[in-house]
């Protein structure tokens, strides 16, 4: 950014106008401590004390997937710890974010979407005639196309080869790197903090 013919490279000063100034601040914390600020959720305002996608998408603009990671990692375990998950809304919010399409993060808001519509069919199933599947699957209308098409293809898939099962994306999970942005032949910072505590 800084080299060649880019405006950053004379002005020497880049903007992110679209940027949280409070993602600034946690990023300039990791770069300092190496660690995020612990992440709360205030339930009053509905609100994290920190977003968590919104590093995660500054570190993708920044170009730093460690980063990216661990924002993801850590509100994965938030809500492991806090019996939480990411719903409809959240998925429509993270597909409307300047991201690319295969994104980890999109992939993880999806594959809460569709947690939450098994656990809603669960539902469904032991208690039937609690409200009509037909004004439970109105809320479920999402105006997103892209999304649309991501939430069906992906549950006919995993029903298909699940057998309807459909796993939490904030449990254990025996592959740790499944929303990571690096590549597979690409180091994790999980593996590296694992080696520097003698794990």
């Amino acid at each position: 950014m800084f080299n060649g013919s880019f405006r950053e490279a004379f002005t020497k000063i880049a903007t992110f106008p679209e940027d949280n100034l409070k993602a600034f601040h946690v990023l300039l914390d990791w770069v300092y401590t190496n660690t995020l600020p612990p992440l709360s959720y205030n339930s009053a305002i509905r609100c994290y004390n920190w977003q968590p996608e919104e590093i995660y998408i500054l570190a993708d603009k920044l170009c730093i997937p460690e980063l990216m990671d661990r924002a993801l990692d850590m509100l994965r375990a938030f809500q492991l710890n806090t019996n939480q998950t990411w719903g409809r809304q959240d998925a429509k919010y993270i597909y409307s974010l300047p991201m690319m399409k295969n994104s980890p993060l999109r992939q993880y808001a999806l594959d809460c979407m569709i947690f939450s519509f098994s656990l809603f069919l669960e539902e469904l199933k032991e208690r039937p005639r609690k409200q009509s599947s037909y004004t439970r699957c109105r809320k479920l209308k999402v105006k997103k196309v892209e999304l649309n098409r991501d939430f069906l293809l992906a549950v006919s898939v995993r029903t298909l080869k699940d057998k309807i099962h459909i796993h939490n994306p904030n449990s254990n999970d025996p592959f740790p790197c499944r929303y990571h942005s690096h590549g597979k032949d690409e180091p994790c910072y999980l593996s590296s903090n694992k080696r520097k505590r003698g794990d």
